[in-house]
């Protein structure tokens, strides 16, 4: 059995967030075959005995009184076998922070550089992080433009292009560890230019 319960509104510091929302979902494919899903941000999936590759789905929507995070995703892509005990899955995550005022602004039409960190989680067989990439959005997710990545490890930088004028700014990571495992992180509107 494979559970799935990605906090996905947690903050660049690592603390847990938990939010309502309006919509959540959260897949399990094997091979690109459909194992489950449901209509929450918690799943547990029956699989097969044996090793597969193994890629999980999760997001959640939310609208006002919310104005940033208004939708967030994560998919991870992982190689898994069967276990005689409870195992940690090798899902490392994408943490964006963005150095903002304490309304979540930051400054508008700038080049704006903030840390960035691939993250994996205590107890798992992750193994550190090999490549990460970026990309940045200024029309909620509709298109994208490559983010400058700097450093190497799980701790980097981001250059982003922050736009003119009042706008928001969505952010992507994707991350691929030392063994092959990949995490794509999506938040749109990370923040607020102003």
């Amino acid at each position: 059995m494979v559970a799935a319960g990605v906090p996905l509104f947690g903050d660049g510091a690592g603390h847990f967030g938990f939010s309502s929302f309006d919509t959540a979902r959260t897949a399990l494919y094997a091979g690109g075959t459909l194992i489950g899903e449901a209509a929450s941000d918690y799943a547990e999936f029956e699989v097969p005995p044996g090793t597969a590759d193994l890629r999980l789905e999760q997001s959640a929507t939310r609208s006002a009184p919310f104005r940033l995070s208004t939708s967030v995703s994560g998919v991870w892509t992982f190689r898994s076998a069967t276990t005689s005990e409870e195992t940690l899955l090798p899902l490392s995550t994408v943490r964006f922070s963005p150095r903002v005022d304490d309304r979540n602004v930051a400054p508008a039409g700038t080049s704006f550089t903030f840390p960035v960190e691939v993250v994996r989680p205590t107890g798992s067989a992750a193994p550190p992080n090999r490549d990460l990439t970026a990309e940045f959005s200024t029309d909620d997710g509709q298109t994208w433009q490559p983010a400058t990545v700097a450093g190497s490890g799980g701790k980097r930088t981001v250059r982003v292009s922050n736009p003119t004028g009042p706008a928001y700014v969505s952010l992507r990571g994707h991350a691929t560890d030392a063994a092959g495992n990949t995490a794509t992180i999506t938040v749109i509107k990370a923040y607020e230019v102003g």
